[in-house]
């Protein structure tokens, strides 16, 4: 990279890191319900792993790792009904921030980036409290209350 762009690339990661909050999580070691959704992509990723050792019994343990962890990145989660990819990146189209333009980078491509990014945590957000809400109800359905 030019040294305007890199210093470019800089800024534009510093303003990424400025528009989202983020705060660092303390988990305990061997406590799977710490870390429940690591432990949830975990399970999820030996599952397809072992789905396509059947399929390409040949083929090596990395191959099949990246094949899975495509298929997982690039596949609806059913609660939010957006990819992986597009609630890191911000944005529904395959291309990485890193892949953009000098042009893009030098313009407008960090406010663009955030605005997409709410829409998508603004979604994603209704998503899971409606389906929250719709299991507290399922929940309750036929729950007794106590007598007093």
């Amino acid at each position: 990279f030019p040294h305007s762009l890199r210093l470019c690339v800089n800024c534009a990661r510093v303003a990424l890191l400025a528009t989202f909050p983020h705060s660092l999580h303390n988990v305990l070691l061997h406590n799977s319900t710490s870390n429940s959704p690591v432990e949830r992509l975990h399970s999820t990723l030996l599952d397809h792993i072992r789905c396509l050792t059947k399929e390409k019994p040949n083929e090596n343990v990395r191959t099949l790792m990246k094949l899975a962890i495509m298929g997982y990145n690039n596949t609806p989660h059913s609660s939010t009904k957006h990819t992986p990819f597009e609630i890191l990146f911000g944005h529904l189209n395959q291309t990485l921030p890193f892949d953009v333009n000098e042009e893009n980078i030098l313009t407008n491509y960090v406010e663009t980036h955030a605005k997409n990014s709410q829409q998508i945590y603004e979604t994603i957000q209704t998503k899971i409290q409606t389906e929250k809400e719709k299991r507290t109800e399922n929940i309750n359905k036929n729950r007794i209350d106590p007598e007093n």
